[in-house]
């Protein structure tokens, strides 16, 4: 915020008390406002008494006689000013005039010192700039260091079986030793991953769910079964055939490919 000095002892002048006894204080405070304005137009303001009036809210007359009436301004042309509001003016700027050079010689001294340290400034900054770099490359470390620990406890740790306990686990469940012993090589051939590629945390479940089924039974693991296409399969399934008489049949289509199959007629 600008502002002007305004002297203690103002009203103590002939003029000032003058304007005082014709027009009171409201005159005393019109003429202050007209100051304001000079200070904020460089000590030159548009004789415009009317304007003033307006601006101020009073009668134009009033204005007209505090201008004219009592040696307080100076009147030049169509401007007036005044001479104790020139005087500060100029004052004022001589001492920010000086202000300014003070500053800037301040400036130029911190500019110069701030040069005979730039070495040592500059070689402060790279040290703790190599520092913060070391800290963060320790801290990555660490950081990585934990991922992998954390990933090694989730990664629960698997022991497969060999081949002898892996049929034995089919053999206490009444499956066949030879699906076993395929399922085995297998996911061994593998390093024990499924078709999926996934690896296989727990075999036994993957056996159960996998391997475990009617057709793998230990019970359905005698000689190979008739195909059903052939006309005497149903007959000798149907007839309740002995497991001799199967084999017989069997013999028989090999041989002969494009015959029925009789027993009676065979076993005659």
């Amino acid at each position: 915020m600008e502002y002007f000095q305004h002297d203690y002892n103002v009203r103590s002048d002939d003029k000032i008390k003058s304007l005082i006894r014709k027009h009171g204080m409201i005159g005393y405070g019109v003429f202050w406002s007209i100051v304001e304005d000079l200070y904020n137009n460089l000590n030159a303001i548009k004789l415009d008494c009317e304007g003033i009036a307006y601006d101020l809210r009073v009668e134009e007359d009033l204005v007209k006689s505090i201008i004219h009436d009592f040696g307080l301004f100076q009147i030049n042309g169509d401007y007036f000013g005044s001479t104790g509001v020139e005087k500060r003016l100029y004052e004022r700027d001589i001492r920010s005039k000086r202000a300014s050079e003070n500053a800037n010689k301040r400036w130029e001294k911190k500019q110069k010192d701030c040069k005979n340290d730039a070495t040592a400034l500059q070689d402060e900054c790279n040290g703790i700039a190599l520092k913060e770099k070391k800290v963060k490359e320790s801290k990555r470390k660490e950081s990585k260091v934990k991922e992998i620990k954390v990933k090694e406890k989730k990664e629960k740790i698997v022991v497969y079986p060999p081949l002898e306990e892996f049929k034995k686990y089919f053999e206490e469940n009444g499956f066949d030793l030879r699906v076993a012993e395929r399922a085995w090589k297998g996911y061994d051939a593998a390093n024990w991953h499924d078709t999926t590629g996934k690896k296989i945390l727990n075999w036994k479940q993957k056996c159960q769910n996998v391997w475990f089924k009617p057709e793998n039974e230990t019970k359905n693991s005698g000689p190979p079964k008739i195909n059903p296409q052939h006309d005497f399969s149903s007959k000798i399934v149907g007839d309740g055939q002995t497991e001799k008489t199967s084999l017989m049949a069997i013999e028989f289509k090999k041989n002969n490919p494009d015959k029925v199959y009789n027993p009676q007629k065979t076993a005659s």
